[in-house]
């Protein structure tokens, strides 16, 4: 009988300590792809001071592929009519994919700084 005991024993052990090793897996969920970046401002300092790494850290986490836009837009708030030229309003978009930003952020890039350039002149 106690060789009995002890062979049950054992094999209680051993299926307690088998079941207690077995671990779920944690289902890992992806996170969505950032897939636009926008700015709309009506302060021209805003664009003038724009952190341009912001643009590079909004799409890190996403596949090379990834079709993505950036966009930008300033409307003046002056109502003041001017009889000089000068551009009151600027908005453009880009679009391509995450392989492709460094140029989408370069080109933005100069559109930003001509279009400061002009308002200095101008305005």
């Amino acid at each position: 009988m106690e060789i009995k005991n002890l062979i049950i024993g054992i094999f209680f052990l051993v299926a307690v300590n088998g079941y207690s090793q077995v671990q779920k897996v944690k289902e890992i969920t992806k996170a969505p792809a950032v897939t636009e970046f926008s700015i709309k401002t009506s302060d021209i300092d805003e664009l003038k001071s724009f952190d341009w790494n912001t643009i590079n850290e909004v799409f890190e986490n996403n596949e090379i592929n990834q079709p993505i836009k950036i966009a930008f837009e300033y409307e003046n708030p002056s109502t003041k009519r001017n009889s000089k030229p000068s551009i009151k309003n600027l908005k453009f978009e880009m679009g391509g994919t995450q392989g492709e930003l460094p140029d989408l952020i370069e080109k933005s890039k100069k559109m930003v700084s001509k279009f400061l350039e002009i308002n200095e002149t101008y305005n």
